[in-house]
């Protein structure tokens, strides 16, 4: 699904440059492992996609629900997603592969979506610190002291990041939708970003809907999802006077618990906006522009698929492996299958 644009469009040309320079870095980091890693063994899938932070709620009465109309009136809904798979591991450190998808959904009803990447990099064993910091010059932020094993989940969410920014100033007056939260601290380097992005956004009259699927956002030991309003869906739970900030944390515009479907699942919805009506007209624009399937909009759940591996991608990467850098791939087996299936009779 998707259209053929003009190469030459704005959006193209921003992806573009996107992918030009992550490729650049991750081909810079495959030059040690034609010397280095001879032979590696492939994993099963292991995912990283999205993210949110640990808050804590207090001053429950301060909370409310409302419930939401849709305004009638629709808008391009643009949405973003990134993901990482850690394809194999070997002596010298471990190759990652990731992609991130844009999908846009005209106010007319067309889709256009845009792939970039699979991007392949090689994370050493000895120095992981010059990949990050390269990736991190290129957008402009400090690097970070990150442990060798989420090196690819740091990089991924620095491109999730990049992509969320070149939304927010290539598209005007649409409805700009991302996977996670619109909360930022240190400890992922995305305050600068996140801030970055939300002034583009508004700076272009667009707004930012931030859904996730799981949070770690409670009270009490409950998360915020089980909050129940006495509405009828589609309705919201605002929650952002009552989320008490861990030091060094931030948060952007208002947190909620979106119930946008009678048919399962809630989600905490970050909005950009400040004032609740601001946000509540925003939501309203949403249902009037984008399916809600299980109350998560169609346009985000595209690009969560378009960015997500398969077993056919890591086939086709595994050809590529062997053809330009002569990598010989071979399973070697896992020692936990090995030690306790004979035991536990699989």
């Amino acid at each position: 699904m998707g259209a053929f644009i003009n190469i030459e469009t704005p959006v193209i040309e921003n992806f573009l440059g996107i992918f030009k320079a992550f490729s650049k870095i991750g081909l810079g980091s495959m030059e040690s492992l034609r010397k280095a890693l001879p032979t590696v063994s492939f994993d099963e899938f292991e995912h990283h996609i999205g993210h949110d932070v640990i808050l804590e709620l207090d001053k429950m009465p301060s909370i409310k629900a409302y419930k939401i109309k849709p305004s009638g009136k629709t808008y391009d809904v643009v949405a973003c997603d990134t993901s990482v798979i850690k394809l194999a591991d070997g002596p010298f450190g471990y190759l990652a592969a990731l992609r991130g998808s844009v999908v846009r959904k005209g106010s007319s009803g067309d889709i256009e979506s845009w792939i970039i990447g699979p991007l392949i990099f090689f994370v050493s064993l000895e120095d992981s610190m010059p990949l990050l910091a390269s990736v991190s010059e290129f957008m402009g932020v400090q690097p970070m002291n990150e442990d060798f094993e989420t090196v690819h989940k740091s990089i991924s969410s620095l491109l999730e990041k990049w992509l969320q920014r070149s939304l927010a100033s290539t598209f005007s007056d649409s409805i700009l939708l991302f996977d996670g939260s619109l909360t930022a601290g240190p400890a992922d380097n995305s305050l600068q970003l996140i801030r970055e992005t939300l002034s583009e956004a508004e700076r272009n009259d667009n707004v930012v809907l931030a859904f996730s699927k799981s949070t770690h956002l409670s009270y009490m030991g409950i998360r915020i999802t089980s909050l129940l309003p006495n509405l009828d869906p589609p309705c919201v739970v605002d929650v952002s006077d009552a989320v008490c900030s861990p030091l060094r944390m931030h948060k952007f515009g208002r947190i909620l618990v979106s119930h946008l479907s009678k048919t399962f699942f809630p989600y905490r919805l970050d909005v950009s906006g400040r004032k609740i009506d601001d946000c509540l007209l925003a939501i309203g624009n949403l249902i009037s522009s984008d399916a809600l399937i299980y109350g998560y909009p169609e346009t985000l759940l595209l690009a969560h698929n378009y960015c997500t591996f398969n077993k056919l991608d890591v086939l086709a990467l595994q050809k590529l492996l062997r053809q330009e850098f002569n990598i010989d791939v071979f399973n070697m087996g896992d020692v936990r299958d090995s030690l306790f299936n004979p035991l536990d009779g699989q």
